[in-house]
């Protein structure tokens, strides 16, 4: 039986919707998705159907910067922290 929802990228942020947290999605198995917040710290399991993607505003107020990608032949929007690891 296939999965009802959508599947997002490792690395894609997120919200976890039953706990309104923003997270980076860090693994996937069948029934359960695994997030990590911004910054590091103890990551959690969140049901598949509850996840949503994070919206721009949501990732400015965790602290993230908008940054250019070259990804082969086209350019992504991606944002990073502006703390923490990978912090330039």
């Amino acid at each position: 039986m296939s999965a009802p929802w959508m599947t997002y990228s490792l690395g894609t942020w997120v919200v976890d919707k039953q706990r309104d947290r923003l997270g980076e999605l860090v693994g996937h198995g069948e029934i359960y998705t695994r997030l990590r917040p911004p910054g590091g710290g103890a990551e959690w399991d969140a049901a598949p159907e509850s996840l949503r993607l994070a919206t721009t505003d949501e990732l400015r107020e965790a602290g993230f910067r908008k940054r250019v990608s070259w990804i082969g032949p086209s350019v992504t929007l991606v944002y990073m922290p502006t703390q923490g690891e990978g912090a330039e």
